[in-house]
């Protein structure tokens, strides 16, 4: 318990001292997409993807990593914890997907998530992309394109990043 609020409080150092660092501005038209989402409030996570499928990009190009406070069998996707997340800014016990997935190289980033979380934050800051992503919240400055709307309402949501995507010539 206290070394989780430890662990917090420290990325949430590292997150502060790096945001300024963050600048995406890139031509390229997107290929690969990497959606980093927060699987404890959203569950449509194929849906969101078949969504994203519907603008013309390939599904083998969609890569997923989603964020979990507890460890689930069920999944299909890869996903992270807290704990999965080191201090010295690498990852630690996950699986090969996961690590490929931090080392992939995107055209465009989707932070999927809402309220504010420290440990998804900071993976999205530290993931390579030309373009990023998100919703309105705290941390405006990782993301390039910011939309707000609410976060179950996939559907819009994929609408208007179609639109966005097609308006500035990335589609």
């Amino acid at each position: 318990m206290f070394l989780g609020f430890l662990k917090r409080k420290t990325l949430k150092k590292i997150v502060n001292k790096d945001l300024p660092k963050v600048n995406t501005s890139s031509k390229n038209k997107v290929k690969t997409v990497g959606l980093l989402i927060d699987g404890t409030r959203f569950v449509h996570i194929d849906k969101l993807v078949e969504e994203l499928v519907g603008f013309g990009l390939e599904k083998k190009n969609i890569k997923v990593l989603v964020y979990l406070d507890k460890k689930s069998k069920d999944t299909t996707w890869s996903y992270f914890r807290l704990k999965d997340i080191s201090l010295t800014k690498k990852t630690t016990h996950m699986g090969r997907e996961v690590k490929a997935f931090e080392n992939e190289p995107f055209d465009l980033l989707v932070n999927y998530y809402h309220q504010k979380q420290i440990a998804l934050t900071y993976l999205g800051i530290q993931l390579k992309a030309d373009f990023k992503v998100g919703f309105a919240s705290e941390e405006k400055q990782i993301n390039d394109l910011v939309i707000d709307l609410p976060l179950l309402d996939y559907q819009l949501f994929a609408k208007e990043l179609y639109k966005y995507l097609k308006l500035f010539n990335k589609l």
